[in-house]
């Protein structure tokens, strides 16, 4: 209890209520990546997060392990964040808040994986066997269980992880040996470029976690005889980001679009739904969506930008997506996620209400991803695709602001902390701005997704 004539019993007293102090142990989320196989299915996604105060990568202790599982297991469900049926890999130290919340959150869903340097223990030999028995599935570096006593604890483990910086050959010789013994495990191979996916692949590993998919393995998923009938999608898409990448940007383009492809606004109300509550304040009116044209009318030009940008999208995603799949109007092309996620995130980091209101914040956020979605190499070669793309660079450069958020957006995905921080010196957005903005971005993605028919594809 305060003391008596302390500043928060003179605020009770007052009927304030006193400050709510946040504790410097809290963590944010630094990125996602996914974790996939040769034929572009996901696994899971991996999170990494910041270890309290210190702005750092896979620097979590054991007293961080509790403010991740409670603000982004417990509190709030992992479905904001991965969908309904998507599954989680998270690096933490085992403490006894490991099973403490066991009961709390979705086992079956989450991936614990161990840190490189774990204490080997009576304790943490006995948490992963609990840990296991409640159905979760445990991850392991192939160094950490060669080197130490976890060999002892392979049979629990559903995957060993191999990093594709260090040496290769080595370790997976060791997986090898590990095999032996426990053949049920799968290989995950960290990647920091497409390039390591694609040797980690040639390697016969079984999933990557990188922050790319290599093209080939997206160009295998596209649905031919569809993308062929609609030949000219991809740059009459280009077109439209085109036109909103103009300062006195109109919706010509998208209308022709729209009208050529009429099934782009099966998800126009549904979107527009979501993109309306985003604006909504305390005491607003709350407008009516109606018709396309009149929604031109009643809402700002960045939320319809904002719209068209995100139903462009959808419907080159259409491309890569099975019959069945798409004429259930649902969602299985993983980069459309990736791609939203990154224009909500632009959008959010943003703070000047002037940049907002005059920028294509989203619209430059989703364009550096736009390359997945091209149906073949050709396409990345069309005209309109290329002054797009140089369109972008262009209106980056002219504003300081733009490039820092670009840069640091870029910086995220690579997990470059480092020159996150350099960023943030330049005084325009904070790394907690950056972080926060992931977290805004994940959160908001997910609702625009289910707007969009839901997801498809069941992770395994």
């Amino acid at each position: 209890m305060p003391p008596a004539g302390s500043s928060q019993t003179k605020k009770e007293e007052a009927g304030e209520k006193p400050k709510f102090k946040r504790s410097r142990d809290r963590c944010h989320i630094i990125n996602m990546l996914p974790v996939f196989d040769q034929q572009g299915n996901v696994l899971c996604y991996a999170f990494q997060y910041t270890a309290g105060a210190k702005f750092e990568a896979e620097a979590l202790e054991p007293k961080h392990v509790s403010h991740v599982l409670i603000g982004y297991y417990v509190r709030r469900a992992m479905n904001i964040f991965v969908g309904d049926r998507g599954s989680s890999m998270v690096r933490l130290p085992l403490s006894t808040d490991s099973s403490r919340f066991l009961g709390l959150i979705n086992t079956q869903r989450f991936i614990h994986y161990l840190p490189r340097k774990q204490e080997v223990s009576p304790s943490t030999l006995h948490l992963v066997d609990v840990m296991r028995k409640a159905r979760m599935r445990i991850a392991c570096d192939v160094y950490t269980v060669i080197y130490t006593r976890w060999a002892q604890a392979v049979k629990n483990f559903t995957y060993i992880v191999v990093d594709m910086e260090g040496d290769v050959n080595e370790q997976m010789n060791l997986a090898v040996n590990i095999r032996e013994v426990a053949p049920w495990l799968k290989l995950i191979a960290r990647c920091k470029n497409v390039t390591n996916c694609r040797d980690a692949f040639a390697l016969g590993i079984d999933y990557v976690c990188a922050p790319d998919f290599p093209p080939e393995t997206l160009l295998n998923l596209v649905q031919r005889r569809y993308a062929l009938a609609f030949p000219e999608m991809f740059a009459e898409v280009c077109t439209v980001l085109l036109s909103q990448l103009s300062l006195q940007a109109d919706n010509e383009a998208f209308v022709e679009l729209s009208s050529r492809y009429p099934q782009v606004m099966a998800f126009f109300k549904p979107v527009m739904e979501i993109l309306r509550e985003d604006e909504l304040h305390e005491g607003d009116e709350e407008l009516a969506i109606g018709t396309y044209e009149n929604a031109c009318i009643m809402y700002a030009p960045e939320t319809m930008r904002t719209a068209e940008a995100i139903l462009c999208l959808k419907l080159l995603s259409t491309r890569f997506e099975p019959d069945d799949v798409r004429n259930a109007g649902l969602n299985s092309f993983e980069p459309l996620k990736f791609a939203l996620d990154e224009g909500r995130s632009w959008y959010c980091v943003v703070e000047d209400r002037s940049l907002k209101e005059t920028m294509p914040l989203f619209t430059l956020g989703i364009l550096r991803t736009l390359a997945r979605f091209s149906a073949s190499s050709e396409e990345l070669e069309d005209p309109v695709y290329l002054e797009v793309m140089d369109k972008r660079e262009k209106l980056i450069s002219r504003f300081k602001a733009l490039k820092s958020v670009s840069n640091g957006m870029e910086a995220l995905v690579r997990t470059d902390l480092e020159e996150l921080a350099k960023l943030a010196k330049d005084g325009f957005y904070s790394t907690g701005s950056f972080c926060g903005s992931i977290e805004k971005g994940l959160i908001w993605t997910q609702r625009i997704i289910k707007a969009l028919g839901g997801n498809a594809e069941v992770s395994r």
